[in-house]
């Protein structure tokens, strides 16, 4: 069986989740004995994305080179249709793309297709966080479609008429999803894709509006980067405890802002820990705060050796939740909120424990609990990487989740 992926946005090194996703897939398949080849637009104009040499992946794969002119719908859908035709593949997978995806949809549509989102953008085209105003949107593409291409608009307009240009607001006017066509347009495409796969609830129940088989398939990390790394973790009642916050900590909807209140409580009765955030950029520290900046990915296992307790804030209904999954593959005890991803990933009172989004109190007694307990996060930090090793490996997603759908299109 040949299953070909088509992305518009996939990087090597990766520069997000989803492009580390879509490898780990596409190699994963490849290993269980199906035939891929990745087909993927090249570019280099205002974009992180779209960069990747063929020769550095582990499976075959196609670029395809565009420039600032022709990165366009005409010219995308032309390019990847006649190199997906001539390979002749048996099922289409979609990877990201944003505003410009339904296009590609709308040409592969003659073949059985798969699309994978990653966070809401195939439910808000905005920024794709279903987040506004502070708080969960209760609008989306399939309920409220002109509510959505209005809100599009304020957000871009300005840019777009003075021709300064951000990724979103370029790849926003090249779609001209500005127009009152392209909400239906892109409705219309959804509902010509067979399987759709989105990360939560959330995102599975808002899509069975216009998809009927809406399945939920996690990410995955890989286990080996982490061998060993909590293993080496000193509980020396001396040594202050580390609270790591790692992740995008400039972004709002991270909620630092909840971890420094709770941390700020703390600090009143305890001196024996400090806060660590990747924060990149300048951050008023207070004494018990330590702002370690970026982190590459690749650097991330180290943090997570020093680390005594991971906090994940989110204060939105976070699509996933990596940043959890890693410090549990590390053996650390991880104190999440309970929203999105995060709730179905951390097992509360074994791995670690949920909180209500935004109560910096209950995060505080959690954190005053596992600071007290040196047994607990050791426990916990055990039975999170043993949650990892049986349920979130990559290998484990493939053999669990994607063999059996394709094996469904072979049917």
């Amino acid at each position: 069986m040949r299953i070909a992926f088509a992305d518009l946005v996939f990087a090597w090194p990766p520069t997000g989740g989803a492009q580390a996703d879509l490898y780990h897939v596409i190699a994963g398949l490849q290993n269980a004995g199906y035939e891929t080849k990745l087909f993927a637009a090249s570019y280099d104009f205002l974009w992180r994305f779209g960069s990747f040499e063929p020769e550095a992946l582990p499976f075959p794969s196609m670029r395809l080179e565009f420039n600032s002119k022709d990165f366009v719908p005409k010219e995308i859908v032309g390019r990847f249709r006649k190199a997906i035709d001539a390979w002749q593949p048996d099922v289409v997978f979609v990877g990201f793309g944003r505003t410009l995806k339904p296009y590609l949809l709308d040409a592969l549509s003659g073949y059985p297709l798969i699309s994978r989102y990653y966070m809401y953008e195939h439910l808000c085209l905005r920024d794709f966080c279903l987040f506004y105003d502070g708080k969960l949107c209760p609008n989306d593409v399939f309920h409220t479609p002109e509510a959505c291409r209005l809100c599009m608009w304020q957000t871009w307009k300005n840019e777009t008429r003075i021709g300064r240009l951000t990724p979103y607001s370029d790849e926003y006017h090249r779609a001209r999803a500005y127009a009152p066509g392209y909400m239906n347009f892109f409705v219309s495409t959804i509902k010509k894709v067979r399987t759709l796969i989105v990360n939560n609830e959330l995102a599975q129940r808002r899509a069975q509006a216009v998809c009927q088989d809406v399945r939920i398939i996690p990410g995955g990390v890989e286990l080996q980067h982490y061998n060993h790394v909590g293993w080496a973790r000193q509980d020396d009642s001396a040594r202050k405890k580390v609270i790591l916050m790692s992740g995008r900590a400039d972004d709002p909807r991270k909620g630092l802002y909840v971890l420094l209140q709770a941390a700020g409580g703390l600090a009143r009765t305890r001196r024996d820990f400090e806060v660590w955030v990747t924060f990149p950029g300048r951050l008023k520290t207070p004494s018990w705060l330590k702002n370690i900046g970026f982190v590459p990915h690749r650097e991330v296992s180290k943090i997570y050796a020093e680390a005594d307790i991971c906090v994940v804030p989110s204060v939105w209904e976070e699509p996933f939740g990596l940043v959890a999954l890693e410090a549990m593959a590390a053996g650390v005890p991880v104190c999440a909120s309970r929203c999105g991803g995060l709730a179905t990933i951390v097992e509360h009172g074994v791995t670690g424990f949920l909180f209500q989004p935004g109560n910096s109190v209950e995060l505080a007694l959690y954190l005053n609990r596992l600071l007290d307990d040196a047994e607990l996060r050791h426990n916990m930090g055990l039975a999170g990487r043993n949650r990892v090793e049986t349920q979130y490996t990559w290998d484990s997603i493939v053999s669990k989740y994607y063999v059996p759908l394709m094996e469904e299109f072979e049917a």
